[in-house]
C-alpha cells in the first residue's frame, strides 16, 4: 500500500520537482510573510513541505552547478519523509470525510426538488386530461369507492408500473402510519403515490382563492423501500380542488384565515414527530426550488449563516 501510494503521489511530484519547487518558492515567501517567521522554519505544517522541496531543489542546482558528488545521506534531508507523505494523505482524507457527505446531501436534496417539480407538471397535465375527458371531478360517478376511481382515470394518463386498489394496497405500498384502505400506484422510475379522494368536494378545508377541496394525494419520490420515509425529505402532499386542479399542500395561494403564515408551517412546529416534522413543505420545494428548510431550526434561522427563512427570504445561502 505504502508503495502504491509513493508511486502514486511521491513520484510525479519528484519528476517535476523544479518546476512545482518555482511555484512553491511564492507560496513560501507568502507563508512567510503571513506568518511573520521569515528567518525561521514555517510554523504551518504545509508551508514547511513546500519549504522542503524548494530547499532541495537549491540544493540539486549547487550541487550540479559545483559537479559535487551527491550524498545520500545529505540529500535525504530535503526529501519528503514518510510521516509527512501519510500526514499529507490522512489531512486530505479527514478533509474529504467532512466535505462529501454535505456534497453528496445538497446534489441529492436538488435531484429531488427537480424530480418533484416535474411530477408536479406531470401530474397536473394528466388530471387535466382526465377532466377534459370525464368532465369535472364533482360529476364524476358517485358509486362505488371514489379513490379507487380517481386512481385508476388518472392512471390512463401517466405511464404506471403498478396499481393497487383499496383492498390490495399492501401490493405496492408498505410503510409506517400508512392508511391501507386507499389505492396506490407505482411509477416506473419506483415514485409512489397514495390517493384520497371524494368527489362531493365537501372537505372541511376550502381554499383562500382556490376553492372547495376533493381530496388528496402523498408521494413518495424514493418509493417504498427506499428513504426515510419523512415528509418534506422524500414524501410530499398534494391537494386536488374541485376547479383549479392539483396544487402542492401550503402553497401561498391555498392558505386561509386560520392556517398558520407561509411557511412558518414547513419548520418543524407542527410535530414533534420527525416523520411529520415536515408535513407542510411541498409547497416550498415547488415554489422556492430549494429544502433549506431541512438546514433551518424551528424558527427559520439557517444553521450555517445569519439567514432566517420567511416569506421573502427562501434560500439560506
Amino acid at each position: 500500500m505504502l508503495k502504491a501510494m509513493f508511486t502514486a503521489i511521491i513520484l510525479p511530484l519528484k519528476k517535476n520537482s523544479a518546476i512545482i519547487s518555482k511555484c512553491f518558492v511564492h507560496f513560501k515567501d507568502s507563508c512567510n510573510r503571513f506568518f511573520a517567521i521569515s528567518e525561521t522554519k514555517f510554523n504551518c505544517f504545509f508551508c514547511l513541505i513546500f519549504n522542503r522541496m524548494s530547499d532541495r531543489d537549491k540544493f540539486n542546482n549547487s550541487a550540479s552547478n559545483n559537479k559535487a558528488v551527491v550524498n545520500r545521506s545529505l540529500y535525504s534531508q530535503f526529501a519528503f519523509t514518510l510521516a509527512e507523505t501519510l500526514a499529507v494523505v490522512a489531512i486530505i482524507g479527514v478533509v474529504a470525510a467532512l466535505t462529501l457527505p454535505n456534497l453528496n446531501s445538497s446534489t441529492g436534496n436538488k435531484e429531488k426538488v427537480v424530480k418533484l417539480q416535474k411530477l408536479y407538471k406531470n401530474l397536473n397535465d394528466a388530471y387535466g386530461r382526465a377532466v377534459v375527458k370525464y368532465g369535472p371531478i364533482s360529476t364524476w360517478p358517485k358509486d362505488g369507492n371514489h379513490s379507487d376511481r380517481f386512481a385508476s382515470r388518472l392512471k390512463d394518463f401517466i405511464k404506471v408500473a403498478k396499481y393497487c386498489d383499496h383492498e390490495h394496497t399492501k401490493e405496492c405500498l408498505d410503510m409506517v402510519d400508512l392508511d391501507y384502505n386507499l389505492p396506490a400506484i407505482i411509477l416506473p422510475d419506483g415514485t409512489s403515490m397514495l390517493f384520497s379522494i371524494n368527489f362531493d368536494c365537501n372537505e372541511t378545508i376550502t381554499l383562500k382563492t382556490l376553492g372547495p377541496v376533493c381530496g388528496a394525494f402523498e408521494i413518495d419520490l424514493d418509493g417504498n423501500n427506499k428513504g426515510k420515509n419523512y415528509f418534506g425529505i422524500d414524501r410530499f402532499s398534494f391537494l386536488i380542488t374541485k376547479d383549479n386542479g392539483i396544487i402542492p399542500r401550503h402553497s401561498r395561494d391555498s392558505l386561509n384565515d386560520i392556517t398558520k403564515p407561509y411557511p412558518n408551517c414547513c419548520f418543524g412546529k407542527e410535530s414533534s414527530n420527525p416523520r411529520w416534522k415536515h408535513y407542510s413543505c411541498t409547497a416550498w420545494v415547488i415554489e422556492n426550488g430549494n429544502m433549506d428548510y431541512l438546514n433551518a431550526d424551528e424558527n427559520g434561522k439557517c444553521n450555517n449563516s445569519d439567514v432566517t427563512l420567511s416569506d421573502t427570504v427562501t434560500s439560506c445561502k
